[in-house]
């Protein structure tokens, strides 16, 4: 039996450097296969779209069904010791690791490490201590050694906030995650993997390694707790609200394109958002006209606020001035 896919192993990828998918590929199999036994160098990352799959790395087995993503890590052995079942179709990409990337489990590791390297230099400490106790160091030497630690100590946390500040250079993706809610996630993979085929030279790695920074920013939002209740419907309402900035759209509108009630679209989309279907489109619009209004100083209000669905400028400055607290115009 394989790993809960709900168990929360985290890989954390850095963001700082662009990364190089190396290979992928569909893969189907009539009779079922074993998975290569093989120690990799980059990362597998394997999603199932049809059929089972037991797979172990380094003596844990994960279970994968339909819609599961799995990510088979660098310098870990890997293997499967039964065949997936008969007519498995998979997808997968190969990916390089980059300086920075944290394995799953390797933090525990680091951890545990700090502790004993802390209580060693804890233990080394009070041998110093009781030397110097013994050997009765003048008040001077005692008062410059009490320097040299506060020096030392102003270094660590300096340090310390410096690695803080580096933690949000991450990508925290799980090392399973269910997908069988976003299906968006094959398409992902399959515009990866003809863009591999189709391209060729720089503008093939550089079409992959953009497309699969996007397809890991994916999965890392998906396992974000904060934003993983967001359902599809709402997906949807959201992209269709954000392309059509020039008018509001109406819950009933929403209703009749979705073929859902009123009472539904509301209620999901407040759900998620915390914000009515109104709020967040009047939120968005004057948002957008914030950023907007310093880089056309010369470009009529009314012209702005017929461009972001407000009736005249006079109900645009209106409402702009009651979220900002300053007028349009100042803002200019």
């Amino acid at each position: 039996m394989g790993d809960n896919i709900n168990e929360r192993q985290i890989i954390k990828l850095s963001a700082k450097n662009r990364r190089k998918v190396t290979l992928c590929n569909h893969n189907y199999s009539e009779d079922g296969i074993l998975h290569p036994d093989r120690i990799m160098q980059e990362y597998d990352m394997l999603f199932m779209q049809k059929g089972e799959w037991d797979i172990i790395e380094d003596g844990r087995c994960y279970h994968i069904g339909p819609g599961n993503l799995l990510i088979l890590e660098p310098g870990r052995h890997h293997l499967s010791i039964t065949k997936c079942t008969p007519k498995m179709r998979n997808v997968y990409i190969h990916f390089k690791r980059e300086a920075g990337d944290i394995l799953s489990g390797e933090e525990e590791k680091e951890i545990s490490l700090e502790g004993k390297e802390a209580s060693e230099k804890e233990e080394a400490i009070e041998k110093e201590e009781a030397i110097e106790k013994e050997e009765a160091i003048e008040k001077e030497e005692a008062i410059e050694k009490e320097k040299v630690i506060e020096k030392k100590k102003a270094s660590e946390e300096k340090e310390a906030s410096e690695n803080s500040d580096e933690i949000g250079g991450y990508i925290e993706i799980k090392k399973l995650t269910d997908c069988s809610k976003n299906p968006e996630i094959l398409h992902m993979y399959e515009r990866i993997i003809e863009s591999y085929f189709t391209l060729s030279g720089q503008m093939r790695e550089l079409r992959c390694s953009i497309l699969l920074e996007e397809l890991l920013l994916k999965l890392s939002e998906i396992n974000d707790s904060s934003v993983s209740g967001t359902d599809i419907l709402v997906q949807e309402m959201i992209h269709r609200i954000h392309s059509t900035p020039d008018r509001f759209i109406s819950p009933k509108e929403l209703a009749d394109l979705y073929h859902v009630s009123i009472r539904t679209v509301s209620g999901r989309f407040k759900k998620v958002t915390g914000e009515s279907i109104h709020q967040y489109q009047l939120k968005l619009k004057l948002n957008m006209a914030y950023d907007e209004l310093p880089f056309n100083p010369d470009r009529p209000l009314r012209d702005f606020a017929i461009s972001y669905g407000f009736y005249d400028e006079f109900q645009f400055s209106k409402l702009f001035k009651r979220q900002f607290g300053i007028s349009p115009s100042e803002r200019k």
